[in-house]
């Protein structure tokens, strides 16, 4: 069986140093931000795919899966974010990482799940199904039973919520609150909220002769897929409008209609670059005088002026050709850090 990848873009920013700012690249601030407005609920429903026809009962074959795991992610993603999480766990921000995880799904060693050694890389979808909704493949090395027989055993999370085991399209789902996970096969996790991960599983049992190909649009996978990067982001805003709430916090996503990110982890922390486009030349321009006087958005000022977190305003070179924005910035550790909390924050709510 053999499944087409897009092809990789002509020209890739590398890990090293700050990347290239081009049409293909994209700004990473704008990542938790995104993540944060989809996890938030900001964003309105657009409704879910499209019904799948079922068919009779298919073996799921292991290796198809781990060969091409992004087939897994259901169409419509709203942001599309994939990470090297070797590469994110190598850096000084990797125990922050695990602890993370840890705290989200504290397995325990009777596992042998070690995320700093045994995840290699993470791709989320986040949706507007019936909600604010995510799915996400990770790649690494897997013992299954291991997980399971640990997962069963685990009575209770910190927050008093228990892990509850359902089988799903033949699947066996762990979930405690709204967040999950599904060990596919010994390379491959599925995880996410409950509707994300059905709606993936939905794609294994209903595609016909398991013939899964990619529902992603193509120009995200590219964006995701560029050689040699760490971090990257793909946002497609045409599917939904955004909030109201939204717009007034953050001024810049005002008429935005797609996203292009790449970033790295070198010093000072995260660097991003990349390309924001709008509507029209006015909406770009308008929200490239809000990136430039970054102090004046209300929302971004108090997320990242926390003095006793020691997070920082980061400075945005944001420069305008036509309906494009070319964008770029560099995060330090500390707010990195107070990032990595607010995403952790919105994850365990969901708890």
């Amino acid at each position: 069986m053999t499944h087409r990848r897009p092809a990789a873009p002509s020209t890739a920013s590398t890990t090293t140093g700050s990347p290239a700012i081009g049409r293909r690249d994209a700004l990473g601030i704008a990542a938790g931000t995104f993540a944060a407005l989809s996890l938030g609920g900001l964003l309105p429903g657009c409704g879910d795919s499209p019904a799948l026809v079922p068919v009779a009962e298919q073996a799921i074959d292991p290796e198809a899966i781990d060969r091409d795991p992004l087939a897994l992610l259901p169409s419509k993603a709203i942001v599309l974010v994939a990470c090297d999480a070797r590469a994110l766990l190598a850096t000084s921000l990797g125990a922050d990482v695990t602890q993370i995880v840890r705290e989200i799904v504290p397995l325990g060693a009777e596992s042998g799940f070690e995320p700093s050694r045994d995840v290699d890389r993470v791709v989320a979808g986040f949706y507007a199904m019936q909600g604010a909704d995510v799915a996400a493949v990770v790649q690494g090395r897997f013992d299954i039973a291991a997980i399971e027989k640990a997962a069963e055993a685990k009575k209770a999370m910190p927050s008093g919520k228990t892990i509850v085991k359902t089988t799903y399209a033949g699947q066996t789902m762990f979930t405690v609150g709204n967040l999950g996970f599904v060990v596919l096969t010994k390379k491959t996790m599925l995880s996410g909220n409950e509707i994300g991960m059905r709606r993936a599983l939905d794609r294994l049992r209903y595609q016909a002769g398991f013939e899964l190909k990619r529902a992603i649009d193509g120009w995200m996978l590219e964006t995701i897929e560029t050689p040699n990067t760490a971090l990257a982001l793909a946002g497609d805003f045409t599917l939904n409008s955004v909030g109201e709430a939204a717009t007034n916090a953050v001024p810049f996503v005002v008429g935005l209609e797609r996203a292009r990110i790449l970033g790295n982890f070198q010093s000072p922390g995260l660097n991003f670059a990349g390309t924001l486009s709008y509507k029209d030349d006015t909406a770009a321009e308008a929200s490239g005088a809000s990136l430039r006087n970054l102090t004046d958005v209300g929302l971004m000022a108090s997320l990242f002026a926390s003095v006793a977190l020691g997070a920082s305003i980061p400075q945005i070179d944001a420069r305008r050709s036509g309906k494009d924005l070319a964008v770029a910035t560099s995060v330090d550790e500390s707010t990195s850090r107070f990032a990595l909390k607010m995403l952790a924050d919105a994850a365990k709510a969901q708890l």
